[in-house]
């Protein structure tokens, strides 16, 4: 959640980025966007935004599609439907990281392209959490997105944690 340019290797964040949390409305109040992005998600991904931003609100991310999903269908043949993605990918120390910009929205998922010109498919793990730039975001083409999360291959991407400004 506290933790997403080309595709870097960054395991965790650590721990104490420089943000609190306002137990009013559950935003972070955060020093800058770009002292977030880099503690949160790795010095080599890009904040790709200059501007006054200091607090992020949390928001819902879509469910990833079912058929995707299987390491939920490995899990409920073993009576723990959901508990091997979410701590497989929630739990892994390979995480990749990158930012760029929003060019498509699904009911599932985003398509990102990365600030080094790759494209990436990013669907959303059961534990990911999503930060952004203003209350009741909803994700928009053109927008900011750093993402962290576990590469599928070369072109996707299951993120476990998303940090967006709105455009």
């Amino acid at each position: 959640m506290r933790d997403g340019a080309g595709i870097l290797p960054y395991a965790a964040a650590p721990s104490g980025n420089g943000y609190t949390v306002d137990n009013t409305n559950g935003a972070y109040n955060i020093k800058s966007w770009t002292d977030f992005v880099l503690a949160s998600y790795g010095v080599g991904v890009k904040p790709l935004f200059v501007g006054d931003l200091k607090t992020l609100y949390p928001f819902k991310l879509p469910a990833s599609a079912p058929a995707a999903d299987t390491g939920a269908a490995a899990g409920a043949a073993t009576g723990t439907a959901g508990a091997t993605t979410a701590g497989g990918d929630c739990a892994a120390k390979n995480l990749k990281a990158l930012s760029g910009f929003i060019v498509g929205v699904y009911p599932n998922s985003f398509k990102i392209l990365s600030d080094n010109g790759g494209s990436f498919e990013v669907t959303f793990s059961d534990c990911a959490v999503g930060l952004a730039s203003k209350p009741h975001y909803s994700p928009a083409v053109g927008d900011v997105v750093a993402i962290k999360g576990v590469a599928k291959n070369a072109n996707s991407l299951r993120a476990t944690q998303v940090a967006c400004v709105a455009q």
